[in-house]
């Protein structure tokens, strides 16, 4: 019970709980060492690093306005040098598989920040129904499990463009990232990733091209470099502008899941502008 494994800081509320259960899960669902933060239930920054304050440090340049205030997840134990570092910082909440002895002494520094011991999700809940209460009825769905793409494709070998231009190795590798990403972004989502980090994302847009246009002028604000980028789509690209506004910016791979009546010219643009595209077959798309 992650309530039974609060370390320190004051009351959670219905808000919290729902944004470290998506930071959590987020985390926890990659190997490598990589921090996610959460703000309003969606990730504003997320990354792989070789160290976990490496991975925060990458994440919190994602959206360095966005952050304050977030709840920051980590797959690893936090050490003391990472703990020194997160108490620089306003932030609502920060949750760790587990928090080394000398970190849980640090972080009494900041007294409000709430600090959790816990590593959400393991294997055995992975087949829980993802449940939503509906005028007094009950929606029930099989959860967005972490293994859905697998049955699908093996990400480092089936990763093949549908247009003549491959993904380079690190562009699959940022593929699959971005894909993972995406998939705790809320729709319209659009998330663009470069060296296993999040540079831009587009959530909550009600048009694909809006989620398409926000996640580049967040990218640009914040002095990215789009070129060679890879993006993320949660739900097919309903028409071609989202591929022109990608190419414009950069970036040169798309990730998605294909399934639109327009798929044909979608990649038809995608290979005119010389992109790489993936289709996964199976969608991320959440509210």
């Amino acid at each position: 019970n992650m309530l039974e494994n609060q370390i320190q800081g004051g009351e959670i509320s219905f808000n919290n709980l729902l944004d470290i259960e998506t930071a959590s899960r987020c985390a926890n669902e990659l190997e490598e060492k990589c921090c996610v933060i959460v703000k309003h239930n969606n990730p504003c920054g997320a990354a792989i690093g070789k160290s976990l304050l490496q991975a925060f440090l990458h994440a919190k340049a994602c959206d360095p306005v966005s952050f304050f205030g977030g709840i920051v997840a980590f797959n690893d134990e936090i050490g003391e040098g990472l703990a020194e570092m997160l108490t620089t910082y306003f932030l609502e909440a920060v949750i760790a598989p587990s928090i080394d002895s000398k970190a849980v002494t640090i972080f009494q520094k900041k007294k409000n920040l709430k600090v959790f011991s816990y590593k959400a999700f393991s294997e055995n809940t992975s087949h829980d129904l993802d449940i939503r209460r509906v005028n007094g009825l009950f929606l029930v769905q099989e959860p967005d499990s972490p293994d859905l793409g697998k049955v699908f494709f093996d990400p480092y070998k089936d990763m093949k463009s549908v247009t003549s231009r491959p993904p380079s190795t690190q562009q699959i590798k940022d593929a699959n990232f971005a894909w993972h990403i995406a998939k705790f972004v809320k729709s319209n989502a659009v998330v663009f990733c470069k060296n296993q980090k999040t540079i831009g994302i587009g959530a909550g847009q009600m048009s694909r091209i809006d989620a398409t246009k926000t996640a580049i002028h967040k990218a640009l604000q914040n002095k990215f470099d789009l070129n060679d980028a890879v993006v993320a789509s949660d739900a097919f690209f309903p028409f071609k502008d989202n591929i022109e506004e990608i190419a414009k910016s950069g970036a040169s791979c798309i990730i998605q899941p294909g399934g639109s009546i327009k798929d044909g010219e979608v990649v038809a643009t995608a290979e005119e502008l010389g992109l790489s595209m993936i289709l996964t077959k199976v969608r991320h798309f959440r509210h």
